[in-house]
């Protein structure tokens, strides 16, 4: 037997400065699927281009947020 429905699922954004390393580190939940990611960017990366590659990806749309991201970790729920 197969259920379809609809979920309710909860994105989240967090964003962790590294001072001492000139790092940002975002921690992503649930934006591709049920999983949390991190990913760490140089900070002088971190501008209104990067934040609207993760709007695009925030709203379903292409982005190349990872692109330039290093120390990329993926944990499934």
């Amino acid at each position: 037997m197969r259920f379809s429905f609809t979920a309710d699922v909860t994105l989240m954004a967090r964003l962790q400065p590294d001072h001492d390393a000139g790092l940002l580190r975002f921690q992503l939940n649930n934006f591709d699927s049920l999983e949390t990611l991190t990913a760490e960017f140089p900070a002088r990366l971190v501008g209104s281009e990067l934040l609207d590659h993760l709007a695009r990806w925030m709203a379903g749309h292409p982005h190349e947020f990872l692109a330039q991201a290093q120390n990329i970790r993926r944990v499934e729920a």
